[in-house]
C-alpha cells in the first residue's frame, strides 16, 4: 500500500479513500461502485493522489478494489451501488482534519467532486480516455 507523508500525518491509501467518501458526502457528489475507478483515476492524474491503474480498455486498479474491500469490512463505508461514509469512518477521518495540509488536500478532493459530479459514467471514461491518450 503507497503512503502520502502529509506533515505529522501519515495516509495511506485508505485513510485517502476514507477522506474521498467523506468528501462526497459533505459535497453531496455522489460515489459510485460502478464509477470510482474513474474518480480515482481522474484524481490520480490531475491531483496527484497516488493510485496505480492500467487501462484496458477502462481504468482500473486491483489495489483501489482492495482498499475498497478492506473499509468495507471494517465498517467505514457501505454501498448498495453508493459509496456512503459510516458513522465509524466520519469520526476516524475527524483527527486528519486537524493538519493543514490534509485539510488543504481534502478541500482540493471536494472541489473536484463539485466540478466532475454531473458527469456521467461514459463521460467519466471519455476524460479518463483522452488522460490516458494524451501523449500517444
Amino acid at each position: 500500500m503507497s503512503s502520502l507523508r502529509v506533515d505529522a500525518v501519515e495516509l495511506v491509501d485508505t485513510d485517502k479513500l476514507l477522506l474521498l467518501t467523506r468528501a462526497s458526502h459533505e459535497t453531496n457528489a455522489p460515489l459510485y461502485i460502478e464509477t470510482i475507478n474513474y474518480y480515482v483515476y481522474l484524481l490520480a492524474h490531475e491531483v496527484g493522489f497516488n493510485y496505480a491503474f492500467r487501462f484496458m480498455p477502462k481504468p482500473i486498479s486491483y489495489d483501489l478494489s482492495e482498499d475498497l474491500r478492506d473499509l468495507k469490512d471494517a465498517q467505514y463505508i457501505s454501498w448498495g451501488s453508493r459509496i456512503e461514509i459510516t458513522d465509524k469512518g466520519l469520526s476516524s477521518t475527524e483527527n486528519y482534519l486537524q493538519d493543514q495540509e490534509v485539510k488543504k488536500m481534502f478541500q482540493e478532493m471536494k472541489n473536484y467532486l463539485k466540478a466532475n459530479s454531473q458527469y456521467n459514467e461514459l463521460e467519466l471514461f471519455q476524460r479518463a480516455y483522452n488522460i490516458a491518450t494524451k501523449g500517444i
